[in-house]
């Protein structure tokens, strides 16, 4: 009987996993990074954040980068990033951060 109960348990998992395998946050998530990675030079850091409001962090090496990003942001979709705020990147001595809201 064990073996049974095991095998059941076993066949939950499979299921529960392969229930869970799309997401429609994780692929909004991979869209809006496909457009920032068009966006920024390679050696760019993309993440996101979320504290009851979804925030994209880019953090570029160059300046001149974090000027042409942090004017190109608001054109993206009509607005797709908002309230924009420019930073030091935490232990990254040479980075620069721009971070935005994602108004989605």
């Amino acid at each position: 009987m064990g073996h049974a109960l095991l095998r059941r348990e076993t066949d939950n998992v499979e299921r529960l996993h392969a229930a869970f395998s799309a997401s429609p946050v994780s692929d909004e998530l991979d869209r809006i990074m496909t457009l920032l990675r068009g966006l920024c030079p390679p050696d760019t850091t993309i993440g996101f954040e979320f504290a009851g409001r979804l925030q994209v962090n880019i953090d570029v090496r160059k300046r001149e980068d974090v000027l042409l990003i942090k004017a190109l942001l608001p054109t993206i979709e009509s607005g797709l990033f908002r309230n924009l705020a420019l930073g030091n990147t935490p232990n990254r001595a040479f980075f620069h951060r721009i971070t935005a809201e994602v108004a989605r």
